[in-house]
């Protein structure tokens, strides 16, 4: 993918990981854990491994990682385990990386409740439940999530950090439901 990029564009100086397909599961599932990891994790760390090994690369690049709430420390869904504990390595692996090499910022935006068009299935009871549980009651716009990655890629003085966008969402209120 690189090699054609490149031959394509040039070296590439940002590199956004997005991938994610959360799955609910059992703890015993291990093909589960595998997929999880394989498209989360190990998509986001080889895809990363190969912007690094660029022939040619600008002074300074970024990578900004998309993880989720979910992998927040004290996030995790037990619903969704394997999923969250892959964007918690997702995460992590932001957080060191960072510490690499001052001329790659690595930085991450965990997201919680998010419109996307997955959530469009949803039942109305079911859209106000997931609502109720964040401070603004309302999901994010994926807009909103846009403006913080803007910002994030713009500032070359963030680095190792993960912002949370979740419009507030609160353990207390997760409980609760």
């Amino acid at each position: 993918m690189f090699t054609k990029i490149s031959s394509q564009v040039g070296a590439i100086d940002i590199l956004v990981n997005n991938a994610g397909d959360a799955q609910p599961g059992d703890f015993f599932n291990n093909e589960l854990w595998k997929d999880q990891f394989e498209n989360i994790f190990f998509s986001a760390l080889h895809v990363s491994q190969n912007f690094l090994k660029q022939n040619d690369s600008p002074p300074l690049r970024k990578i900004l990682n998309i993880t989720s709430y979910y992998g927040n420390i004290g996030g995790g869904n037990t619903e969704y385990f394997a999923y969250s504990v892959a964007k918690a390595a997702l995460s992590s692996l932001t957080v060191t990386l960072a510490k690499i090499d001052g001329k790659v910022l690595v930085n991450a935006i965990a997201p919680g409740y998010t419109w996307t068009p997955p959530w469009e299935e949803i039942s109305a009871a079911e859209k106000q439940i997931c609502e109720s549980r964040t401070m603004i009651n309302r999901y994010v716009s994926t807009d909103e999530i846009a403006h913080v990655a803007v910002g994030i890629l713009e500032n070359d003085a963030i680095t190792g950090q993960i912002i949370t966008i979740d419009g507030g969402l609160s353990l207390q209120k997760l409980e609760r439901k």
